[in-house]
């Protein structure tokens, strides 16, 4: 019954296994304030290294849609601030 409660609710899997992978390259990218070209490289080159094959689309699927979406109530536990954010944001 779970599972199927589950699926009826689009519950993404891969985005919750690899949480913290994708918070980590999320700070990383904000943090080296990486531009737009960099920022494609870096994503690709690190899900190759640490996402299983099977689910590195999803996993750079959900990683490009949390860089699109990030604002400053999404940076808590990056280990971000908000003023790197900002800079961040103003370079892209």
């Amino acid at each position: 019954m779970y599972d199927s409660t589950v699926k009826s609710m689009g519950f993404d899997e891969v985005r919750v296994r690899y949480r913290n992978q994708r918070r980590s390259l999320i700070g990383d990218i904000i943090l080296k304030q990486m531009k737009a070209p960099l920022t494609n490289e870096f994503i690709y080159s690190q899900a190759n290294k640490i996402i299983p094959e099977k689910d590195r689309d999803l996993f750079i699927e959900d990683l490009f849609q949390d860089l699109h979406e990030i604002d400053a109530s999404r940076i808590a536990g990056l280990g971000v601030t908000l003023e790197e954010l900002n800079r961040w944001k103003f370079i892209q």
